[in-house]
């Protein structure tokens, strides 16, 4: 089954099933999950999607993120004035 965000990417990268969503009442909307094999229930996948309309990321791209930057290891390169 796929999560509610793997189902997400899905959608945006197929006309047809952005043509089917479109044509998806909300009372319909969980059954149309189900048939594509989606996990998530209608709430969780509207929320999805009104996160990814407002900027957000969703927790499995957050967690594929790279870089970042440790406090403690800031501090050490300021103490050793280290260039950064």
């Amino acid at each position: 089954m796929k999560t509610a965000y793997e189902f997400y990417k899905e959608i945006v990268g197929s006309k047809e099933l952005q043509e089917e969503l479109k044509n998806t009442s909300c009372e319909m909307l969980g059954v149309f999950l189900k048939k594509h094999d989606c996990m998530a229930d209608a709430k969780e996948f509207k929320a999805l999607v009104s996160a990814q309309c407002e900027g957000e990321i969703a927790d499995e791209e957050a967690g594929n993120a790279s870089g970042g930057y440790m406090v403690d290891s800031w501090h050490s390169r300021i103490d050793t004035k280290t260039p950064i």
